[in-house]
């Protein structure tokens, strides 16, 4: 059984159908891929899974519960948390203090309808030390945002999202703005989150990365989920090359 299925999912803003018909699960345990050229809908499916855009027609089910129409908060007690592309963090609270959010509302073990009941203290502080630890960030837990370089700044952002133990986190070019380095240390993390249990769902343009972190990739154009399949043989496919480079990407 499919963890999160979107069934002809449609989200017009005026006459632009920003995501056009797409149909796709989410495997529990699994890391997915979604690219696509810039414009190509990626952020709005995103935003209406979590429900911060509307759906005009079709369907979003977790767990065989339809979610649609669903206020952020409500989706997010049902299991699902996420990340922006631009980073928000509070910058009066420190690292600890950040994470710490991500625990309110958040689900009591084995709540399978995500009625939000609050957590005992030692289930919140494990919730956030497992958190802190996962993400790498032991040292800085102390500091506030403002004294982490960017790619901590993340970790912190994502940690928050581990917090609260969801079902599913779903990740806005969570690698953007970073060096090859980070990238490098952010997709090491990554994998340790899914192997931790975790199902992901990840917006990124590097492929390289791609390769490396997602067992599923969907490709999304104008809207569109054109191919879905192994990273590798979906990057290789000539719809999606010629997503990426035009149709003379054959004779550049």
């Amino acid at each position: 059984m499919s963890l999160l299925s979107i069934v002809d999912a449609q989200v017009r803003f005026g006459g632009v159908r920003a995501v056009d018909g797409v149909t796709i699960s989410l495997e529990r345990g699994n890391v997915h891929g979604l690219v696509g050229p810039n414009g190509s809908g990626k952020t709005t499916l995103v935003n209406a899974i979590s429900g911060f855009a509307r759906l005009h027609d079709g369907s979003v089910t977790l767990n065989d519960e339809q979610i649609s129409g669903m206020r952020p908060d409500q989706i997010f007690t049902r299991g699902i948390s996420r990340t922006f592309q631009s980073i928000r963090l509070l910058s009066t609270l420190t690292v600890r203090e950040n994470i710490l959010i991500g625990t309110d509302r958040a689900r009591a073990e084995g709540d399978g309808r995500g009625a939000g009941k609050l957590l005992p203290r030692d289930a919140v502080n494990d919730r956030v030390d497992h958190a802190v630890a996962l993400l790498g960030l032991e040292k800085f837990a102390g500091d506030f945002p403002s004294q982490l370089p960017y790619g901590l700044q993340r970790r912190v952002e994502i940690a928050r999202s581990v917090a609260s133990r969801p079902e599913l986190i779903l990740l806005d070019e969570p690698f953007a703005g970073m060096s090859r380095a980070e990238r490098d240390e952010l997709s090491d993390v990554l994998i340790e989150i899914a192997d931790d249990g975790f199902t992901l769902l990840v917006i990124e343009h590097d492929m390289r990365i791609i390769h490396k972190i997602c067992s599923h990739l969907f490709v999304m154009n104008f809207g569109r989920c054109i191919a879905e399949g192994s990273p590798r043989e979906t990057a290789e496919l000539e719809i999606v090359q010629e997503a990426y480079l035009g149709k003379q990407h054959g004779t550049a």
